[in-house]
């Protein structure tokens, strides 16, 4: 069990830092967008307000996603301090347990990401009526509910949409550890960009059902894949010459 929590620990030193440093500079990013239009809280609604700052808001969002995912993806292919590949290569685990701790570390930054966002949200509600905005928990609400990065963030319609938020996140968690398991194999597997883009347009209300199917789809296909690469190397190397 030990050698199982230093696959954990492994990723979590390499990343962990990298990736609360994302976190912070998106903060203070967002931050920032929403001190700009701190004037406007008065004369309009808190769904105006977060119009005014969405275009940039969802612009950083996307940023820190990409950037929290490439953190992912290139984990433990033997780059930077401590040299994660080569410990990975001297631990006698199998490599399906390297993709599952590995999968699971992903699936808990991805909830943290939008953990963090969704607080973020928050916090401009509360800014916005300390500027004198009209805030109430019904224009919190139907903030959350008319737009999607929010509902998507905060999905209070019922139990259906935190389901599906948290299989996309072990999707992507799945498919992002496959990819790196395959980049050290010397594959590319692109279970994770199809999932990542193909679940974009549909993080709005509505489509919980189809985010669970695509998850599933993808963390298939990118476990099938790992297999099948990995059994035709497999038989490369005891064939005969």
């Amino acid at each position: 069990m030990r050698r199982h929590l230093a696959i954990f620990r492994l990723f979590l030193a390499h990343t962990g830092g990298k990736v609360l440093l994302v976190l912070v500079l998106l903060a203070a990013a967002e931050g920032a967008v929403v001190f700009r239009w701190r004037a406007l809280a008065p004369s309009v609604s808190l769904l105006g307000y977060y119009e005014r700052c969405a275009t940039a808001l969802g612009i950083l969002f996307l940023a820190a996603a990409v950037l929290v995912s490439g953190l992912l993806l290139w984990a433990g292919v033997g780059w930077g301090k401590g040299r994660p590949g080569d410990t990975l290569d001297r631990l006698t685990v199998s490599p399906w347990w390297v993709v599952f701790w590995q999968g699971l570390y992903n699936t808990l930054v991805f909830l943290l990401l939008w953990g963090v966002q969704a607080l973020l949200l928050v916090a401009m509600a509360w800014f916005y009526g300390k500027q004198g905005g009209q805030l109430s928990a019904q224009s919190l609400y139907l903030l959350v509910w008319q737009r999607d990065l929010p509902h998507f963030l905060l999905p209070l319609g019922g139990v259906g949409g935190w389901v599906s938020r948290g299989f996309l996140a072990a999707g992507l968690g799945c498919t992002a550890a496959c990819f790196a398991q395959g980049l050290r194999r010397g594959m590319w597997d692109l279970s994770f960009p199809i999932l990542f883009l193909c679940a974009l347009p549909f993080l709005g209300k509505g489509y919980s059902l189809l985010l669970v199917v695509l998850s599933l789809l993808c963390g298939a296909v990118g476990l099938g894949h790992l297999w099948w690469r990995g059994k035709e190397a497999r038989h490369e190397e005891t064939t005969p010459v």
